[in-house]
């Protein structure tokens, strides 16, 4: 006792003016006391609790009450101020007791206070401004009330709160309920408190967190996410020497498709420390069958969870296209803390089917592992492999196709992603490809919060099978640069080919630019030979351009020839110079009309100087105003429409020199001078050439000679009779040739010569009419067999291709 000031007021009663009492815990100041044989009034009591002094003191001994508890007044203290202190905030409140030892708090704390011997019981309100006080912002309200027995070594809370709290994150509201009972068993002595929290249960309901989802995923994930979780502790939890322990911890949807279990929890508070056993379960239609079982813990200002993942499901979540029975399977880890925070995963999966657009995979594999780091920024790296039997698609499939994928995200946001694709067979409508094998390298810039990307390749086909065609060893090189779109360049290598295709994509368009080019044109024999055997290239270049858009295909073209021979059969085409432009949309062939020049044609006859113009309306082709020189004379065709429908042309033939006509034909000893012209009907019908009614006469005056003419004079001596009427033609002035001409499908040509001229020598006026039949298909054959360029060409192309 520090202060007392008193006086009597009466015989009966002691009035206190001041009362000071001071022990080691706190000190008390009590203010205008009354105190009589039935009631003691307290107007003001002011107490303190003191701090903890500095240093290692000996801990407190509760043993059980015993209290003595005589009879007196009963008591009653208008106003109780406790000042703040690290143990209690600051409060006020009155107390009255009704009854000996049976005492009512009111204000800042609403209570009711029993004190027995060995006990002391007491009734907390929830509602109590103090208790309210106390409460985190994020608690909206708590009602209900507390019951508390203190046996002296012992405390027992028994509490039935009703709480109500909401935890925001961004738009997303946490509202959380809180109903039921919980027992808190403290054991004074031993610092050990146990608490039963297994009637309480929490229910937490997202709204408004569907904003967080992704926009295309709300559809499937809204059902999920947006629903009550229940958190509910089964087990006793035991707090002792700044430890927590407990079985069992559960958080569960409210339709059970997720349940989070946490077993074995132990806490140790003083050094933030926690660790667990882990299990996550959840089923549903939209994302399958999915657990993760393995541990929990935080230490060092880190949390790491070592799990195991087993994933099964009928159809992938999150996507667009069926499948079937789909397994992942392998371990997942996470480390968060100040210093990093990790994500690692290994994992195998498979996939029984699946189905998206055209597309359609069968017993695909799956094998993925990485490592993730996101403490400021995305970095790490990750590799995969996809692998699958067979892949069907519209008209076609591959088989044995594997994917590898290998990815690397810097600190600094660059990214590299490098891939490979191999497949050995793929199947498209007629057209087949072997061992195709497709490297691709990506480095992107994500630090400008979208990707722009280089992209470099290299792509391998052993073999390209086209109905006709075998085309080997083709490679495809590809640069790719990549931002709001793509701007795409390949250069494609084949045997004898050389290609740039040049792209751009957006999604309004996909304009390109194709250059093909081919010198010399005899690196094209290996294809040739499978779809013209015939045929032989001798020299020359070949080259194309094209432009236009992919999305529409269309197409500005132009094909360029330029000295190209050419050996057909025994057929030889010589010194090909030209140019054709035109254009291809909604897949059809336009060109505008284009010059083609041939220098040469040996085919028994030489026709040299051919030109003409080339025109193609609507896929249909067509020459027009074809001009060649033959016998030292002209010959023009007006049109000539390159198709398989049968058409009647008009050939004219202009002073040919009959000099090298007779040099064309087989006999020797016939000597013809003088030029001849002609019109010719064609018929072309079923790939054949017919002549009807055919006219040919001379130009001018010509001369025939025949002298030492095997046949003329066979013919002498077996007719002498006939002598010097055929001795006539030994010298014949021609002033009128004129002749029927037709010719047959099969290359029978007749011919009804009509000559009227003069043996000057003899004097002798001369009529001369005879008829001529010959089969000039075969005549041909045998002078192209005896054209000596023809076979010198044809004999260079056999050593060439006999080359190594």
């Amino acid at each position: 006792m520090s202060c007392l000031d008193w006086s009597f007021d009466s015989w009966r009663s002691i009035h206190i003016e001041s009362l000071c009492l001071t022990a080691e815990a706190f000190s008390v100041t009590l203010q205008d006391v009354s105190v009589d044989r039935s009631m003691i009034n307290v107007t003001q009591l002011n107490a303190r609790i003191k701090n903890a002094a500095n240093g290692p003191s000996e801990p407190a001994t509760f043993k059980p009450l015993s209290l003595t508890l005589p009879n007196r007044p009963l008591l009653y203290i208008e106003n109780i101020n406790i000042e703040q202190s690290s143990l209690l905030p600051k409060f006020s409140a009155s107390l009255t007791e009704n009854q000996l030892y049976d005492f009512s708090l009111s204000g800042d704390v609403v209570a009711d206070v029993q004190v027995a011997a060995s006990e002391i019981q007491a009734s907390v309100d929830l509602e109590s401004p103090l208790v309210q006080g106390l409460l985190p912002q994020f608690v909206t309200s708590l009602t209900g009330s507390a019951g508390i027995v203190f046996t002296g070594e012992r405390a027992v809370i028994k509490a039935e709160p009703q709480l109500a709290a909401n935890m925001p994150y961004q738009s997303c509201q946490l509202p959380l309920q809180s109903v039921g009972k919980i027992q808190l068993n403290a054991a004074l002595n031993t610092q050990k408190v146990v608490a039963d929290a297994s009637d309480l249960t929490t229910t937490v309901t997202p709204l408004g967190c569907d904003t967080l989802l992704p926009q295309n995923d709300k559809l499937q994930l809204n059902p999920l996410m947006m629903q009550p979780w229940a958190l509910t502790l089964p087990a006793a939890i035991n707090f002792y020497d700044g430890q927590i322990e407990t079985q069992q911890v559960s958080l569960h949807s409210h339709d059970q498709s997720s349940v989070l279990t946490l077993r074995e929890v132990q806490a140790q508070i003083p050094h933030k420390q926690f660790k667990s056993e882990l299990n996550f379960t959840h089923n549903s239609v939209q994302l399958g069958g999915i657990s993760l079982t393995g541990t929990s813990s935080y230490k060092a200002h880190e949390l790491y969870l070592d799990t195991r993942l087993v994933y099964q499901s009928e159809r992938l979540p999150l996507v667009e296209f069926e499948h079937g029975n789909s397994q992942l399977d392998g371990d997942v880890k996470l480390v968060m803390g100040p210093a990093a925070n990790t994500l690692s995963w290994v994992a195998k999966g498979s996939i029984q089917s699946a189905s998206l657009e055209h597309f359609q995979v069968e017993e695909g594999q799956l094998e993925i592992e990485g490592v993730l780091g996101f403490s400021d920024t995305l970095n790490g790296h990750a590799k995969a492999k996809v692998t699958t039997p067979t892949l069907h698609f519209t008209d076609g499939q591959s088989i044995h196709n594997q994917l590898d994928i290998q990815a690397k995200l810097g600190v600094d946001q660059q990214l590299t992603l490098d891939t490979e694709l191999s497949m050995e067979k793929v199947t498209h409508s007629n057209t087949q490809l072997s061992s195709v094998v497709s490297k691709f390298r990506l480095r992107g810039d994500l630090e400008r919060g979208e990707i722009f990307s280089d992209i470099s390749g290299h792509t391998a086909v052993a073999q390209l099978q086209l109905p006709e065609l075998t085309i080997k060893d083709v490679s495809i090189d590809s640069k790719v640069q990549q931002s709001r779109g793509a701007a795409l360049e390949h250069y494609i290598h084949a045997p004898g080919i050389e290609a740039v295709l040049k792209h751009q994509y957006s999604p309004q368009a996909h304009p390109y630019q194709l250059v093909v080019s081919v010198e010399p044109v005899t690196e094209l024999h290996p294809l040739l030979a499978q779809v013209a055997p015939k045929l032989k290239l001798a020299e020359g270049a070949l080259s194309m351009q094209a432009s236009g858009d992919l999305n529409l295909q269309t197409a500005d073209f132009s094909v360029q020839l330029k000295d190209v021979s050419a050996l057909y059969d025994t057929h030889y085409i010589d010194d090909i110079d030209t140019q054709i432009s035109g254009q291809f949309s909604s897949g059809k062939i336009n060109i505008a009309s284009s010059k083609v020049a041939v220098g040469q044609v040996r085919s028994g006859v030489v026709l040299s100087n051919l030109s003409a113009q080339l025109q193609v309306k609507d896929n249909v082709a067509q020459l027009q105003d074809l001009n060649a020189q033959v016998f030292d004379g002209q010959i023009h065709l007006d049109l000539l429409k390159l198709s398989a429908a049968p058409q009647q042309l008009q050939l004219s033939a202009e002073s040919l020199d009959l000099g090298l006509i007779a040099q064309a034909g087989r006999d020797a000893g016939i000597e013809l001078n003088g030029r001849v012209s002609g019109i010719f009907p064609v018929r072309i019908e079923n790939a054949t050439v017919s002549i009807e009614q055919g006219k040919l006469f001379n130009t001018g005056i010509g001369k025939l000679k025949v002298a030492q003419n095997a046949s003329v004079e066979a013919l002498k001596a077996q007719q002498p009779s006939l002598k010097s009427v055929i001795g006539v033609l030994d010298d014949l002035t021609i002033e009128t040739l004129s002749s029927d001409v037709a010719l047959t499908s099969d290359g029978w040509l007749t011919l009804a010569v009509q000559i009227i001229g003069e043996n000057k020598a003899q004097a002798q006026p001369v009529n001369f009419n005879y008829t001529h039949q010959e089969n000039i298909f075969t005549l041909f054959r045998a002078l192209r067999l005896s054209d000596e360029i023809t076979q010198k060409v044809e004999d260079a192309l056999t050593k060439q291709e006999q080359s190594p």
